[in-house]
């Protein structure tokens, strides 16, 4: 894992954490969550290698 990589996980993680702490999300709302946050991931990593 790069470390560009490695620090988004790491700030999606941190965004998660703090939408859960208050939330009373179902298992799909924190399914469709986290397929968006990959989508955009993928969608940034494409960028950064155009």
């Amino acid at each position: 894992m790069t470390r560009q990589a490695t620090r988004e996980t790491i700030e999606t993680l941190e965004v998660t954490d703090e939408l859960a702490a208050e939330s009373e999300l179902t298992e799909s709302d924190v399914q469709e969550l986290a397929d968006k946050i990959n989508e955009r991931r993928r969608e940034r990593r494409n960028e950064d290698s155009a």
